[in-house]
């Protein structure tokens, strides 16, 4: 079974799932390609896909897995040792996090007032867990999605800034083939991560 997925979801959200899934059913070998990049579905030869976002492909059939919710969060020494950060505007203050693949950030107020920033970064990363890796080494503030750090989180490494900032809302969905005759081992497969979805995505702690 041949899986295309960006590089973080995997190896940080979706592998113990996945080796689930291995355990559940040992016959179907799984072949995984973790890339960024928008890559050809058809010519990689893959059968599913989990991508987030808009859908590449309208000849492949989507259902969503769930959403992440991206939001600002820094260490707390960092924010203990740094200029103080009270509204986005002050992101030029501040070393910056930026990540794929959302490199410019969008904040919304519940008052109704938006914030753009699409300026520079102290360091940008094409994947997540180095961001946050950086972001609980002091590195400075990073934009992600919370289910990314909400470990960090949970013990404290990590702090979440301006909760009330509400940042861009990420869908991420399962695609596969319209086949009139769809293969057992993909149909196994997308019930499986239905199944997993509403654990995967959550953000309290196991």
């Amino acid at each position: 079974l041949r899986i295309a997925a960006p590089v973080s979801i995997i190896s940080m959200i979706f592998i113990h799932a996945i080796n689930e899934f291995c355990e559940k059913y040992p016959d179907i070998q799984l072949h995984i390609v973790q890339n960024n990049n928008v890559i050809d579905l058809i010519d990689e030869g893959v059968d599913v896909a989990i991508v987030g976002g808009t859908q590449p492909d309208s000849s492949w059939i989507s259902s969503s897995l769930g959403v992440l919710n991206y939001g600002l969060f820094a260490s707390p020494n960092y924010i203990a040792s740094a200029a103080p950060f009270t509204h986005p505007s002050e992101l030029d203050n501040h070393a910056l996090i930026k990540v794929w693949p959302l490199f410019n950030w969008t904040l919304k107020h519940p008052s109704g007032e938006n914030f753009y920033y699409d300026g520079p970064a102290k360091l940008t990363l094409s994947e997540l867990n180095g961001a946050v890796r950086a972001a609980v080494d002091n590195g400075g503030i990073l934009y992600g999605p919370a289910l990314f750090v909400k470990n960090e989180l949970n013990s404290g490494q990590l702090l979440s800034l301006l909760p009330e900032w509400i940042g861009e809302k990420r869908r991420i969905s399962i695609l596969y083939h319209q086949r009139s005759h769809q293969p057992l081992k993909v149909k196994l497969f997308i019930e499986f991560m239905h199944s997993k979805a509403e654990q995967l995505f959550s953000m309290e702690s196991k």
